[in-house]
């Protein structure tokens, strides 16, 4: 086809395109969720699991199709090869697709395609060129390339599945409405050898193939209500509009053609056929942006309104022939608003190339040295890994098989592990009763369930924790004991605990009981009083319905928003955001295990009997709780039911050893001592300083030793951080805080879900501040006047605090000081500095810290407190040793 009157700018034209579309890999894996889990879909197909079965995901197969630009080590040739195969099927169908168009109309379409047709849009535009195709076609040989295109992209995602069979459908009544049974038959049984080539091809049997259907239908239940997220309804109403116009300019056209006295029946209902699949495509490309309502959602959305139905406001009625909504385009009248839309569509064009030269200028640069692109990936790949290695727990567990609950999966497939995947895949993907019924399930079974565990709590988007696959967190509790605490500090781990316990099976466990002890209705905003304490875990379950207009509402747009507000015995109240698919099936509430650390204490004899005296520093009982609409009130049910139940056979507190819980504890900091607690101004942070990973302490910090009679010796390395000291700070200090007002962002921070917000910054600022007004505040505090710029940035969901010194800026130091309580009562003070690398050069780098220890046995405190100003006063500290006497210390 030509595209100019030059055949050679033709070819560079197609060849712009090309390096445009195609998308070589730009990033190596990093143990973060979105790569690591990209990473594990490759992963899942090389080593053979079963989609359906072993694994219950929105992707098949080929989900690494929708990620080109993520570099995994695994199947990156494969996905590199068919993925430049679906971008020259692309190209081509581009073209076909503009053919008879106006030549600058054509070139607008192809610098639109070649501007927004990335990822995840590139493969959506594929799906409604190839359904056009298919329904379009009179020829056989037409036929089979659309449908083993439609069979392919059906094996990456569950989505493009439905859209795939949705197109067949449609084509098969087209050409039977035609009078072409052979072309039909041609269509089903290509699409179905297709399919089930490439299942076999990709490893899966074919067995399996209904479960893989039914899996995918599954795993969309509750996906709406444990992931919608409500960000800005300005965005999410000008997508909605953007949705309305082309919808309506669809409809427009179709009743045209119905209207239309030169077609007949067959051809108009052919026509109806072709716009219900565009308006299919495009309210799932809407739910796709809309629902978790991020930038990397919705510029999926509007790149594809862009590409898709670019022009359509200066359309006509589509003549029969014609079967796309982006053919009109082409074909608007030259009459009406012609040279205007020409003008503006030639500066849109221009834009676009401008911003996509850069991305043709990196891909064209990679193909002209791609082993050396890819080497240098390959380099990338390797240095991520090796901050992902656990010697100590890959030696501890061999080739035995080793699971994992959590969702940062990376390092499970980077650590020379044995590993199998729990059905969810990740925790808080277990959204419906299915999911969670399967992982419980496969915990459950000895045949299946492997001998070592990784567990790692960490939920998303202010969700609580203990609704992730709450039934396998039940049973992880009831059949795995703890052989280590590992720290991911210092590996990459972004994780906010920032560790992981590892674990291993127990013996053979009899079933765990639930004994139902009450049930009541209750209305939606009612506190509920907890009504049982017992050394019996409390298990509950909350069932909230959906009313027909709901159900209405969810389909086009989202659905309502709860809240679930626990109250805790030791006064304080959090907040999380409520999943009420899984909170059905029901979660632990008593005791309530918010992170890794609540879920290694539970098994200590000591530790849990702290807890049931309400004496524990950690862990508190729940004694009340809310559910509470926060979006869509409207919508919300005003009535819920509630039910407890009572754990039988869960033996928690059944450890005695009271040091290995100690040791336990330290290991989540890479600590040779024994860690009783800590108490942290701030998350501790990992921190590279003078060559060497510190863990990074904000001032006042104060961590407890236990101390066993023989420890004699304590050493460490220790410095401050050298940014705070290594040029003189800025008057003004400016630091960001994001407060989650609702759900719970950093534990402690919110201490009033209704009043003025009391926060603890980063820094170690204490601030207050009125959450009801917005704009500048001068607020008093211990460092001075702080000014505070607040500003919301979701109604009654979360703010911005912008806070910085007006006076005394300037990092002052901190006093380092160790003391010892013995087991009698006494206290001896062992050591005390004052470390500042601003006034006493001596101070600045790595300091070492190496002191004799009385004989008695007690409790080691080491506080690093603040001084007038603690706004930089971030603490490094590494290799923290509690030694015998005559183990030599480290020398670096």
């Amino acid at each position: 086809m030509k595209l100019t009157t030059h055949p050679v700018l033709d070819a560079a034209i197609i060849a712009l395109l090309f390096l445009a579309l195609v998308e070589l890999p730009t990033e190596a894996t990093v143990n973060g969720h979105d790569s690591g889990s990209q990473a594990a879909y490759e992963y899942w197909t090389l080593h053979g699991f079963a989609y359906g079965i072993d694994i219950f995901q929105n992707v098949g197969p080929l989900g690494f199709l929708s990620y080109p630009k993520i570099y995994t080590g695994f199947l990156s040739g494969t996905k590199l090869l068919l993925h430049v195969l679906l971008m020259c099927s692309l190209i081509v169908l581009l073209l076909r697709h503009a053919e008879g168009m106006v030549r600058w109309r054509r070139l607008v379409l192809l610098v639109a395609a070649g501007s927004c047709a990335v990822g995840s849009t590139s493969l959506y535009l594929l799906l409604l060129l190839a359904s056009r195709q298919l329904m379009a076609a009179e020829r056989r040989r037409v036929v089979l390339p659309a449908a083993v295109l439609l069979a392919l992209l059906a094996l990456a995602h569950g989505t493009y599945l439905f859209i795939a069979l949705v197109s067949v459908a449609a084509a098969l009544a087209c050409q039977l409405l035609s009078r072409r049974p052979r072309l039909a038959a041609t269509t089903a049984v290509g699409f179905l050898v297709s399919l089930m080539a490439i299942w076999a091809a990709a490893g899966q049997s074919w067995v399996n193939l209904p479960a893989y259907f039914y899996g995918m239908i599954s795993f969309t239940n509750g996906y709406n209500d444990a992931m919608a997220l409500y960000l800005s309804y300005r965005i999410d109403a000008a997508g909605f509009l953007a949705l309305l116009v082309c919808a309506g300019l669809i409809v427009r056209r179709v009743w045209s053609s119905v209207l239309s006295d030169r077609v007949d029946i067959a051809q108009s209902a052919r026509q109806a056929l072709w716009s219900g699949t565009e308006l299919l495509i495009l309210l799932i490309v809407w739910k796709h942006g809309i629902v978790r309502d991020d930038n990397h959602h919705l510029a999926i959305y509007f790149q594809y309104l862009v590409v898709g139905f670019a022009g359509a406001l200066f359309a006509r009625p589509l003549p029969v022939d014609s079967v796309s909504c982006a053919e009109t385009l082409a074909r608007g009248r030259e009459s009406v608003l012609g040279r205007s839309a020409k003008t503006a569509a030639g500066i849109l064009a221009a834009l676009l190339l401008i911003a996509t030269l850069p991305k043709i200028e990196r891909t064209l640069a990679g193909i002209v040295d791609l082993p050396g692109y890819f080497a240098g990936l390959n380099a990338e790949l390797h240095r991520n890994a090796a901050t992902m290695q656990s010697p100590a727990a890959r030696a501890l567990i061999g080739r035995d098989a080793v699971g994992y609950f959590g969702n940062f999966p990376a390092p499970m497939l980077y650590s020379g592990l044995n590993y199998v995947s729990m059905p969810s895949t990740v925790s808080f993907a277990s959204w419906n009763d299915r999911i969670v019924k399967a992982d419980a399930e496969f915990i459950r079974d000895d045949r299946r369930a492997p001998p070592y565990l990784f567990f790692a709590l960490d939920s998303a988007d202010g969700r609580l924790v203990a609704q992730d696959s709450a039934l396998a967190q039940l049973e992880i509790l009831h059949r795995y004991d703890v052989v280590r605490f590992q720290s991911d500090i210092l590996r990459g781990d972004y994780s906010p605990h920032r560790g992981k316990l590892l674990l291993r099976r127990a013996g053979k466990k009899n079933p765990l009981l639930k004994v139902p002890i009450a049930a009541r209705d209750i209305r939606v905003g009612e506190w509920v009083d907890v009504p049982y304490d017992s050394s019996n875990p409390l298990w509950v379950r909350v069932e909230v319905g959906r009313g027909l207009l709901a159900h209405l509402v969810t389909l086009a747009y989202k659905p309502p928003q709860y809240r679930l507000e626990l109250a805790f015995k030791n006064g304080m109240i959090r907040t999380y955001k409520f999943v009420p698919q899984t909170a059905a099936t029901g979660f632990l509430m008593n005791p309530l295990i918010l992170e890794n650390g609540d879920a290694l204490a539970v098994r200590f004899r000591q530790e849990y009997q702290r807890y049931m005296a309400d004496a524990h520093p950690a862990l508190s009982k729940v004694v009340r709780f809310r559910i509470a609409c926060d979006r869509l009130v409207a919508l919300c049910e005003p009535a819920a039911q509630v039910a407890f139940e009572d754990v039988r056979g869960l033996a928690l507190g059944s450890d005695n050893d009271q040091e290995q819980f100690y040791r336990f504890k330290a290991g989540q900091f890479d600590f040779d001592a024994e860690v009783e607690a800590m108490d942290v101004a701030s998350p501790v942070m990992s921190a590279t300083a003078f060559g060497k990973a510190f863990f990074q302490f904000t001032a006042p910090s104060r961590i407890q030793l236990h101390k066993p009679k023989g420890a004699r010796r304590l050493t460490a390395f220790y410095g401050m951080y050298p940014k705070t000291y290594e040029k003189e700070p800025p008057p003004f200090y400016s630091q960001i805080y994001q407060l989650k007002v609702g759900f719970d962002w950093l534990r402690g921070v919110v201490d009033d879900p209704i009043g003025g917000r009391s926060a603890e910054a980063v820094t170690g600022v204490a601030v207050s501040v009125s959450a009801r007004e917005r704009g500048s505040q001068d607020v008093k505090s211990e460092v001075g006047t702080l000014k505070v710029e607040l500003d919301w940035v979701r109604k009654k969901s979360a703010m911005k605090l912008y806070a910085g010194t007006l006076s005394g800026a300037g990092a002052d130091g901190v006093e380092l000081a160790v003391r010892l309580e013995t087991k009698e009562g006494g206290t001896k003070r062992l050591y005390v500095r004052d470390v500042n690398p601003i006034e006493t050069p001596g101070d600045r780098g790595e300091q070492r810290l190496d002191l004799e220890l009385p004989v008695e046995e007690g409790t080691v405190w080491i506080d690093v407190n603040a001084k007038s100003n603690p706004v930089y006063d971030q603490f490094l500290l590494r290799s923290l040793r509690l030694e015998r006497s005559g183990v030599p210390a480290p020398s670096s």
